[in-house]
């Protein structure tokens, strides 16, 4: 699991690391992934590269941005989770 507060070298270089670290898949990505500002393109390439990395669910927050978070939405359906304050979550 991944939990990053706002992902500034984004979130699959976070994933990435981490899969190094602990020599296996990271399935969960949950936190900011810094993507408010990004263009369609670059969201596409965030998802596609979690995907690749194999993330299975998500949880987006606060600065990954709405379109990123509606990316998200359609690529992982129901292992995309809405995020927040007060979120809780049973693993």
């Amino acid at each position: 699991m991944a939990i990053s507060g706002c992902a500034h070298p984004g979130m699959e270089q976070i994933v990435s690391r981490g899969r190094a670290l602990l020599g296996e898949p990271i399935r969960w990505a949950i936190g900011g992934f810094h993507l408010m500002d990004a263009d369609s393109t670059e969201i596409a390439r965030s998802v596609q590269a979690l995907r690749a990395l194999g993330v299975t669910d998500v949880l987006p927050t606060h600065c990954t941005g709405d379109a990123a978070i509606a990316a998200f939405e359609r690529a992982y359906g129901e292992h995309c989770l809405a995020g927040g304050v007060g979120r809780r979550l049973a693993l």
